[in-house]
């Protein structure tokens, strides 16, 4: 039933498509048949009209999408900040800032959660990409640390990208190069 539903329903929007393109076929020939008879100045004027109208439409649709984007990064930079507000409490935690396992996957959880809404799926994945790295470093003793640095890294960089930052004059270690003094030791 579900196959008999789809094709009938392609069926539909291919004759549908079809009649458009036959009334759009048939007013360019009427068009084209009396063009000798149109005045000149009438011409101009559904010329005119017609890119005013276009561009009047075109340009509320660049504007509506552009402003559904800024909303949209606007929702993404407050959850962009949490997580490095996290990740730089765990990388600089002192003594008597001891972060719990408990609290670490309490974060994880509700992160993931904002991450699988808000993140674009390049974002996503890297996310993904970097939380397993991050698992497999935590578990295995001689795990490469270099991997972990340039996964984090284009994390980052994806994160910035997608906040507005070109990233193109930056190498991979830059911005770890921030945070850690002896970058050098590890690339």
């Amino acid at each position: 039933m579900k196959k008999f539903t789809e094709l009938l329903s392609t069926i539909l929007g291919l004759s549908f498509f079809a009649g458009i393109l036959y009334i759009i076929y048939r007013v360019c020939i009427l068009i084209f048949e009396n063009f000798s008879k149109i005045d000149i100045n009438i011409f101009v004027a559904i010329i005119g009209g017609t890119i005013t109208i276009s561009s009047f439409f075109i340009t509320r649709y660049l504007e509506r999408k552009k402003t559904i984007e800024f909303e949209i990064r606007n929702k993404k930079i407050p959850i962009y900040e949490e997580f490095f507000d996290f990740y730089f409490k765990v990388v600089f935690k002192r003594d008597d800032q001891e972060l719990t396992n408990e609290d670490m996957v309490n974060f994880f959880r509700q992160f993931s959660q904002k991450a699988i809404i808000w993140f674009p799926d390049n974002i996503l994945k890297s996310y993904i990409k970097w939380k397993k790295n991050l698992i497999t470093f935590s578990q295995v003793p001689n795990a490469d640390l270099k991997e972990m640095i340039l996964n984090q890294e284009e994390f980052m960089n994806l994160i910035r990208k997608d906040i507005g930052h070109s990233n193109k004059n930056l190498l991979p270690g830059d911005i770890s190069s921030i945070y850690i003094n002896d970058l050098d030791n590890y690339l």
